[in-house]
């Protein structure tokens, strides 16, 4: 396929990228109905007590509102929560050093939009893993064309979910020999514990 249609995601995981590393061109539908509870903006990482659910607070929104106008509430300080959570979980792991500044002023950088915080969020881990797709917003509502479902999922369903089966490359994981193995969290786990590597993965 030369253009494939996704939503946006906030720190997506591996599979996700699994489909932009295959695609030259990456369209990122903002003209859908927003879904709540999704992987538009929530992330699924390993912590030291197993899978924690980062999700953005949102903004009041009206019914049907479009993923576009979807605007970011900063009146809870959730920065804070998920940047001491990823580093908590990320710490000792091989590579977080090496990429942990610019990520952490990604993280802090106070996007008025869901997805221009997503997309400089998904340009970042692009760079980093080397994948050189190009990345567009929709124009007007276009189908999702994958079945794939993002962590749309809540983190109990997720922890017996097909996902986690999702590939056959494993990694070793900070906390694997206490929870065992868990795929297809957000890409930060594999680039955290892959580094240069993380792409071979993919």
């Amino acid at each position: 396929m030369s253009n494939l249609v996704l939503p946006t995601s906030y720190l997506p995981c591996r599979a996700y990228f699994s489909h932009v590393k295959s695609n030259s061109e990456i369209t990122i539908e903002i003209y859908e109905s927003f879904q709540k509870q999704s992987s538009r903006n929530r992330a699924f990482i390993y912590t030291s007590n197993g899978i924690q659910t980062l999700s953005i607070p949102l903004s009041s929104r009206k019914n049907h509102q479009l993923t576009k106008d979807i605007t970011i509430d900063y009146t809870t300080r959730w920065q804070d929560i998920h940047w001491r959570a990823i580093e908590s979980a990320y710490n000792s792991s091989p590579f977080f050093l090496y990429y942990k500044d610019e990520l952490f002023t990604l993280l802090y950088k106070q996007e008025k939009f869901l997805i221009d915080f997503n997309l400089n969020l998904l340009n970042w881990l692009l760079k980093k893993i080397k994948i050189k797709s190009m990345i567009n917003y929709s124009q007007n509502f276009e189908n999702l064309n994958t079945n794939i479902v993002f962590q749309d999922l809540t983190q109990k369903q997720y922890k017996s979910s097909l996902l986690n089966n999702y590939s056959d490359k494993q990694y070793v994981q900070v906390f694997q020999a206490k929870h065992g193995y868990i795929d297809n969290l957000s890409c930060i786990d594999l680039l955290f514990n892959e580094g240069p590597n993380t792409i071979s993965l993919i």
